[in-house]
């Protein structure tokens, strides 16, 4: 359990090295695109591209209203444990 979560305040990571934040002890894990793009997908045509990143923020938004007990990793296809 990391600091933030054991003062009661959720946290999100978003990374495309998931298992190395698994590791660390995060809690809540949103897996990113890329190393050099966690949050983008620059492979995409610009309006996808966009369409992508709004729906990763909006997971790691509400991934912090999500209760975990460990790390737990979030992609856009649905959480894993």
């Amino acid at each position: 359990m990391n600091q933030f979560d054991k003062a009661g305040i959720p946290a999100v990571l978003v990374t495309a090295i998931p298992s190395l934040a698994e590791s660390l002890g995060v809690n809540r894990i949103v897996e990113g695109a890329a190393v050099t793009h966690p949050t983008g997908a620059p492979e995409l045509p610009p309006a996808e591209e966009a369409t992508y990143r709004a729906k990763l923020f909006e997971l790691a938004v509400n991934c912090l209203g999500i209760s975990v007990s460990g790390p737990t990793i979030f992609t856009l296809d649905g959480p894993t444990q």
